[in-house]
């Protein structure tokens, strides 16, 4: 099975709250660590044109195996989700003269794409993805899985999964050995199960090995080896990239029943396997592709990437008991009761929130006993409480909800206090490095 089908079951469209608390710390480290590297942003996409697939998919029944083709194109023509990030990327190197820019072009995506699984069922996944383009240098290679080292790293699972590396050819060898492997598999469709007819049908003979069918198994034994048909060119580009891991500190396992997946069939190619569940649980893989930029028209040049299941991520940081760090929790609750209560607990919750404290309000007319319920169910720290004596006084009780205990102060000093409580530290408000700079520049003006 290619990884993508390998990955079916970790297939998610909702993200609930609680999984945002991961996701969005997954997203923070890979955006750490690829603007750290040098890697700039790319969103490709949401529909692909037909007629642009089918330079590299040869044909619309290929795409259809693949993903949703939908008419809602300009001028009726036909378009499908975007389904590959390697194929979207390397469109959009082509079509926006990415060639022009200085090489090589480095590129990372978050995003989510939508394909068919072996059911022909709908699925839509979620995928970190990293691309370097315009360039052709086993150092890349390396680099790119070191990157990857480094992310599973920060993320708290690289003690749980091992590297595996192989090396399945240049273009010139590998036209050899696929063409042999066509022809071993040849007169052998009949006993092929349905997802092996499907990847013999799309001319995808190197996951014909990797088949999970008993008796693809035996078949994939006696069928031709690849280490036989590689040249001395080869032989010393994967031998030269493994002494860049090594340099790099990259421990490995070297294993020949790897052939990539997707669209990374070319060169090298590597996966991050779970140290139990195998290839089953592979939650990174990636390699090069020497031939998709030049078939959709753009100039010779190799591409090397990964992807990444962030659902797999998430549910292995979850089982391994990592905890992340989040700004998501509601620290303080204003209550009110009264009309005139009401409009100054108004203006207190609006400008608490200006202050960078997370606070949440109840503006209806229940009872304070309900509010205050309705405080502990957010499980915050204070309760800043108000009502038609407090109003008319000026003032504000503060209760801090973890025991009980209440005081009264003045309005005007509420929220300096609830910074104080709270911590400075613990404020979520817009440092001036993340305002633009026209906006800076525009109060400094006033």
């Amino acid at each position: 099975m290619t990884m993508k089908e390998d990955k079916t079951d970790s297939v998610k469209a909702d993200y609930l709250p609680e999984d945002h608390d991961f996701l969005t710390y997954v997203k923070k480290v890979f955006r750490h660590r690829c603007r750290q590297a040098g890697f700039r942003r790319i969103t490709t996409a949401l529909i692909e044109k037909v007629e642009d697939c089918t330079p590299h998919y040869a044909d619309e029944t290929i795409l259809k195996n693949k993903g949703c083709i939908v008419e809602c194109l300009e001028g009726g023509q036909k378009g499908i989700f975007k389904f590959d990030p390697v194929f979207s990327v390397s469109r959009a190197y082509v079509k926006n003269n990415m060639k022009d820019m200085p090489q090589p072009v480095e590129l990372y995506q978050i995003e989510k794409y939508i394909n068919k699984d072996e059911s022909g069922e709908m699925n839509e996944r979620m995928e970190f993805g990293l691309s370097v383009l315009g360039a052709d240098d086993p150092a890349l290679d390396a680099q790119i899985i070191y990157l990857a080292s480094k992310i599973l790293d920060d993320l708290g699972l690289k003690e749980h999964y091992t590297l595996q590396i192989n090396y399945i050819g240049s273009e010139e060898s590998r036209s050899l050995y696929i063409e042999d492997l066509k022809n071993f598999y040849f007169d052998k469709q009949r006993s092929m199960p349905e997802d092996a007819l499907r990847h013999y049908e799309e001319g995808d003979f190197l996951q014909l090995l990797r088949n999970e069918d008993e008796d693809m198994q035996i078949l994939a034994q006696l069928a031709p080896k690849l280490e036989h048909y590689l040249t001395e060119a080869d032989q010393e580009r994967y031998k030269v990239f493994k002494e860049y891991l090594d340099e790099l500190e990259v421990s490995y396992n070297e294993n020949k029943a790897i052939f990539g997946g997707g669209n990374f069939n070319a060169n090298t190619v590597f996966e991050f396997w779970h140290n139990d569940k195998g290839s089953k649980n592979c939650i990174m893989y990636g390699g090069s592709n020497d031939e998709i930029i030049e078939k959709l028209g753009g100039e010779k040049t190799n591409y090397v990437g990964l992807s990444s299941d962030v659902e797999m991520m998430i549910g292995n940081m979850k089982d391994a008991g990592i905890r992340v760090p989040h700004k998501d929790d509601i620290q303080v609750f204003v209550a009110q009761l009264g009309k005139n209560a009401k409009k100054k607990a108004l203006s207190l919750l609006e400008r608490i929130r200006e202050a960078g404290i997370h606070s949440v309000g109840a503006m209806g007319t229940g009872s304070m006993r309900a509010q205050l319920d309705m405080a502990t169910s957010f499980n915050v720290k204070y309760a800043l409480l108000m009502g038609e004596v407090e109003v008319k006084d000026g003032m504000v009780i503060v209760r801090d909800m973890s025991i009980g205990t209440q005081e009264s102060v003045p309005y005007n000093k509420a929220i300096e206090m609830m910074i104080e409580r709270v911590g400075k530290e613990k404020v979520d408000v817009m440092t001036d490095a993340e305002k633009s700079q026209d906006l800076k520049d525009s109060k400094k003006k006033k």
